[in-house]
């Protein structure tokens, strides 16, 4: 029906609305492109940030969000941006580095978080909030924001991001963000940053890169070094609880996130 030359990058494109957003890199800078999904027709294109190359190649890694009348995109080295999506025009923006202080190495980082391969895990949008895996030490790992404003609402925890994105979930009847980061599993309460849960999971290199799935009250994750492993999640007391449901060492899934069906995950 038609094609689009379009220039590097492993970013997944979005459709929404007869609209599709798509990122690529070209003449230096990592850019959001809107067309028409009917004809390939370009209705804008907005740069976000500077280009990143490494020997895997050039562009952006997240999939950018569309909700509403907007859409997130994010660079590979921490620029964070909410576009009018009439029009790409900036409503407003975030800087990992700027505003929080995580420094982008590129390839010169001794291991695989993201701050070496590039900032690739997507946040979420939950009601009114955004969340996003910045990945600071100083106390905000994982940073919520007021989606349309983008006021800081809160931040939580000190772990590097590795590249999985996050997932937005109701978890032993309490809402929450299921954020593998660089070091751990774990659930955040969505009103207020609280840590509900965390159970230690490392991969060799920090590489966490798959999607957390979520099953009942039950959240699934792969790396290539542990497995495939199922994380229990229940109340206990006023608080919540986790158990290993079960754990399948042989599936040693290093960067796909297995798609599941009814209880059958196809990996």
């Amino acid at each position: 029906m038609w094609r689009l030359e379009i220039g590097g990058g492993f970013s997944s494109p979005v459709v929404a609305g007869g609209k599709l957003v798509y990122l690529d890199g070209r003449e230096g800078k990592e850019v959001a492109h809107l067309v028409d999904a009917q004809t390939g027709k370009e209705l804008w294109r907005a740069a976000f940030g500077d280009l990143y190359e490494d020997e895997w190649g050039p562009g952006p890694r997240s999939t950018p969000i569309m909700d509403g009348d907007r859409v997130y995109v994010q660079s590979c080295k921490g620029e964070f941006r909410c576009l009018n999506l009439a029009d790409g025009k900036e409503i407003w923006r975030t800087s990992f580095e700027k505003d929080f202080g995580v420094r982008f190495l590129g390839s010169q980082a001794n291991e695989g978080t993201a701050s070496r391969r590039g900032n690739n895990g997507s946040g979420v949008v939950d009601g009114d909030r955004i969340f996003l895996p910045i990945g600071s030490t100083e106390g905000a790992s994982l940073v919520c924001f007021e989606k349309r404003s983008g006021k800081l609402l809160w931040k939580s925890q000190e772990d590097e991001a590795a590249y999985a994105s996050l997932m937005a979930a109701t978890l032993a009847g309490v809402r929450q963000v299921v954020y593998f980061s660089a070091e751990a599993l774990m659930g955040i309460e969505a009103t207020s940053g609280k840590l509900l849960w965390r159970v230690p999971l490392r991969t060799e290199a920090k590489r966490h890169a798959a999607t957390p799935i979520i099953l009942g009250d039950s959240v699934i994750v792969n790396s290539h070094t542990f497995g495939l492993v199922c994380i229990k999640v229940g109340k206990e007391g006023d608080g919540l609880k986790t158990s290993e449901a079960w754990v399948n060492k042989e599936m040693k899934m290093n960067i796909s996130t297995p798609v599941l069906l009814g209880h059958f995950l196809y990996s």
